[in-house]
C-alpha cells in the first residue's frame, strides 16, 4: 500500500468524519469548525456550528460508488470515531466484519488520496481488565482484548493494531491512536454512560474496583489538538483522577445493588464483567508531555454531568 506524495498546499482542512453514530460522534461534528464530509448511520445532529452547510452526511456503505466519491474530494484527514453499527437489526459478530472491512477501505482512501491524517478513537478498555493487570499501564503494553470472546472487543483491538501496522508503514501520514478511558457525556448512549445513570446500579458482590473516566468534551479536545499538531503516535486520554466504583456510583447519583457476576450478566450488560471486578488503569503522562493535553473537566463535573439531560 504505497502513497502519492501530496503536492498542494491547502488553506482549510477538509476532515472526512466516520462513525456518527453515538454523542461523541455528534459533538465532534459541532466542535469542529472546518468543512466535514460525515460517514456514518446516522444524520447527525446540527446545533453547535456556525456553517453548517459545510457538513455533508453520506450513508456508510462498503460500495464502490460511495469510495469513488469520496476519491474526488481530496481530504486532508480522516478521522474514524470508533465502533459503527451498520443498522439495529445487525448482529455483534456482521458488525464486527463489517468494521474491519470499512477500516481497511479508509486506510486505502487514506493512501489513494494522499492524506495528511488519520485519526483512530479507539478506547483504554482494550488493555483487558484482569486478575492479572496491575500498575499503570502505558501504550506499548498489549491489548488482551483482542483474544476476547466478544466480537466487538476483539474487532475493535483488530482496528487498533491496523492502524498501528499502518502508522509505521506509511510516515509520511500523521497517524495518531487516541485511547480514552471510560468515556462519560450527557449526550452519550455507551455502555459506561447507561450503567452510571442507573439508580440501582449492578455490581458484583465482593468487588470494588478502581475506575477512570473522562468528560467527552475532554475527548473532543484531544481530537482538536491532534488535528492542530498534527502529532503521531498512540496517547491515552485520562481523566484528572481515578476512584473506586462503588464511589463513582454514589457521586452520579446511583446506589450499588451488589450481586453475583453471573446476575449482573443476566440484567443486560452488554460485555464481560471484568471491568466491573478488575482494575485497569492507564497513564496520561505521554499525551500531557507531547500533546500538551490535560483535563479540564474534573471527576464530580463528568459525573453529574450524565444526568444533565435526564434530570
Amino acid at each position: 500500500m504505497s502513497c502519492p506524495p501530496r503536492t498542494s498546499q491547502k488553506k482549510t482542512n477538509r476532515i472526512l468524519l466516520v462513525g456518527c453514530t453515538n454523542g461523541l460522534s455528534h459533538a465532534l461534528v459541532n466542535r469542529l469548525q472546518e468543512p466535514l464530509h460525515v460517514l456514518g448511520t446516522q444524520t447527525p445532529k446540527l446545533t453547535g456550528r456556525t456553517k453548517k452547510q459545510d457538513v455533508i452526511y453520506l450513508p456508510v456503505r462498503l460500495s464502490h460508488t460511495i469510495f469513488s466519491q469520496l476519491k474526488k474530494e481530496r481530504f486532508d484527514s480522516i478521522i474514524h470515531a470508533g465502533f459503527l453499527w451498520p443498522s439495529i437489526h445487525t448482529n455483534t459478530q456482521n458488525a464486527a466484519l463489517f468494521n474491519i472491512q470499512l477500516l481497511h477501505r479508509l486506510l486505502r482512501l487514506a493512501c489513494d488520496v494522499g492524506v495528511r491524517q488519520f485519526i483512530l478513537i479507539s478506547a483504554a478498555y482494550l488493555y483487558g481488565p484482569s486478575e492479572h493487570t496491575c500498575g499503570w499501564l502505558t501504550e506499548e503494553s498489549a491489548l488482551h482484548c483482542a483474544a476476547h470472546p466478544n466480537s466487538r472487543l476483539s474487532s475493535m483491538a483488530c482496528m487498533d493494531t491496523t492502524v498501528q501496522a499502518f502508522l509505521w508503514q506509511h510516515k509520511q501520514i500523521a497517524t495518531t491512536i487516541l485511547r480514552p478511558v471510560y468515556t462519560l457525556g450527557p449526550q452519550l448512549n455507551n455502555a459506561e454512560s447507561q450503567y452510571l445513570r442507573l439508580h440501582r446500579v449492578p455490581t458484583v458482590l465482593g468487588y470494588d474496583p478502581m475506575i477512570q473516566v473522562v468528560h467527552q468534551n475532554d475527548v473532543v479536545r484531544a481530537v482538536k489538538t491532534v488535528l492542530r499538531k498534527r502529532t503521531r503516535g498512540v496517547f491515552h486520554i485520562v481523566g484528572d483522577n481515578q476512584a473506586p466504583l462503588m464511589r463513582l456510583i454514589q457521586a452520579s447519583g446511583g446506589s450499588p445493588l451488589p450481586m453475583p457476576a453471573w446476575m449482573v450478566e443476566r440484567t443486560g450488560w452488554p460485555s464481560s464483567t471484568d471491568g466491573l471486578r478488575f482494575a485497569c488503569l492507564v497513564s496520561g503522562q505521554k499525551a500531557q508531555e507531547q500533546l500538551g493535553y490535560r483535563p479540564r473537566m474534573d471527576m464530580i463535573q463528568t459525573l453529574r454531568a450524565l444526568r444533565a439531560d435526564s434530570s
